[in-house]
């Protein structure tokens, strides 16, 4: 089984987070299966969008740390950051730590109503490079501090009245949503072509 889903539809890559589980937690195998699907969206020219979900009830708990191996996080953020078409996160449920991460590394972000962001790890005593890199520059600084200083979540709301969401949607429509969105930019695309 993969724990990295993808398929495709016109020119839209779906990737779905699959380790329903451990609420998508990130554990080695899954971060180097969606390191390769990421090289894979980059590659293909007949790629235009790609959509990130996770499959359940969570979109990602973040790094899994019942696995003592590291994942070197960061790279995965440049990976996203630096791709040259658009990148979509849709999330629901959980998205925390390194997921927020990954995230916060999408040119859109869309949640569901009820999802759940933050960066807990301090309540564990793990330091982290995400929270710190991206909570200042995508949230105003004092809650940005204050998420990341108490490791409280945020409700989607909040993540939405602070500029963190692109849109907050009920969450039977995240899905179609999210492709109606991924649409609109590729039949922009075809305009050109």
């Amino acid at each position: 089984m993969s724990l990295v889903e993808y398929e495709t539809d016109s020119h839209i890559l779906y990737i779905t987070l699959n380790r329903q589980n451990k609420l998508n937690a990130i554990n080695l195998r899954m971060f180097n299966e969606l390191v390769s699907v990421l090289d894979h969206f980059e590659q293909d020219p007949c790629l235009w969008v790609a959509i990130l979900s996770g499959r359940g009830k969570s979109f990602c708990a973040g790094h899994d740390n019942t696995e003592k191996k590291d994942i070197p996080a960061e790279e995965l953020f440049i990976k996203i950051l630096n791709l040259s078409k658009p990148f979509i996160s849709a999330t629901q449920g959980h998205c925390v730590g390194m997921a927020l991460g990954i995230v916060l590394s999408s040119d859109i972000r869309i949640g569901a109503e009820g999802s759940r962001y933050g960066w807990p790890n301090v309540r564990m005593g793990v330091s982290s490079i995400g929270g710190p890199a991206f909570m200042p520059h995508y949230l105003p600084l004092n809650y940005a501090y204050e998420y990341m200083f108490t490791g409280d979540l945020m409700g989607a709301e909040d993540a939405f009245r602070m500029g963190m969401l692109n849109r907050l949607v009920p969450q039977d429509q995240l899905m179609p949503i999210t492709a109606t969105l991924a649409n609109k930019i590729i039949n922009n695309a075809l305009k050109l072509h």
